[in-house]
């Protein structure tokens, strides 16, 4: 039985396949980076961090990644 944090993350990657607005992409990476932290996949969580930080235009989203990525790295 497929758990809810697999489910979150199956939905997350086909979202993050649309053409979505730079804010709506930040905030689909961060909550990306949330259900892998969930799931105690660091590497992962780092690595949706790290495309979040990448978008051009910044967000309040981008902001959060920004926040968890810093803690991370403590």
């Amino acid at each position: 039985k497929i758990n809810k944090n697999e489910e979150s993350l199956a939905v997350l990657t086909d979202l993050l396949k649309l053409k979505l607005s730079d804010e709506d992409r930040a905030r689909a990476l961060y909550i990306q980076a949330l259900t892998y932290e969930r799931m105690q996949n660091i590497q992962a969580e780092k690595e949706s961090l790290k495309q979040c930080l990448e978008i051009k235009s910044a967000s309040n989203w981008q902001n959060l990644c920004k926040s968890k990525n810093q803690i991370l790295n403590q």
